[in-house]
């Protein structure tokens, strides 16, 4: 095999390696038992703002009781396969094809994730008032801002 080629094959290894291991350690800030309990923190002092009336709390709260479990099995499986990756590091010879596919099947699940949350972020929207969703939009701009590479 050529220089170029080896040397090509080594880095998409490790990019794919250090995507597999980046997503979480035991000790770091996302696998905590204390972890769920910062996410929802940050999401009440965002939804406090907004001052909700009853019915509108009602439905932020089951919102966030589905966020807390989708949290918890998220970072429970994060630690699962990050102790199947290591186990399989561990080995005399590592099956590289077997961790990719690994990460890849890890990963499969996200879209049908991401849409559930974004239909019930415009649910949620959805049953603000005018104000409340001038707020949110305000946030989103302020936030795409941050974000902006331009």
């Amino acid at each position: 095999m050529s220089k170029p080629k080896t040397l090509f094959l080594t880095v998409i290894a490790l990019v794919s390696a250090g995507l597999l291991f980046s997503s979480c350690h035991h000790n770091g800030r996302h696998c905590g038992d204390n972890f769920p309990d910062k996410v929802l923190k940050r999401m009440d002092n965002h939804v406090a703002k907004l001052e909700l009336n009853a019915s509108q709390q009602q439905f932020y709260n089951g919102l966030r009781e589905e966020v807390r479990q989708d949290i918890i099995k998220i970072r429970d499986d994060r630690i699962k396969s990050l102790d199947e990756a290591m186990e399989e590091l561990n080995k005399e010879k590592p099956d590289m094809a077997y961790l990719v596919a690994a990460a890849k099947k890890k990963h499969e699940n996200m879209p049908a994730l991401f849409d559930k949350y974004a239909d019930r972020f415009l649910q949620f929207y959805n049953m603000l008032d005018t104000k409340q969703q001038k707020q949110v939009v305000e946030k989103m701009k302020k936030l795409g801002n941050h974000f902006n590479c331009n």
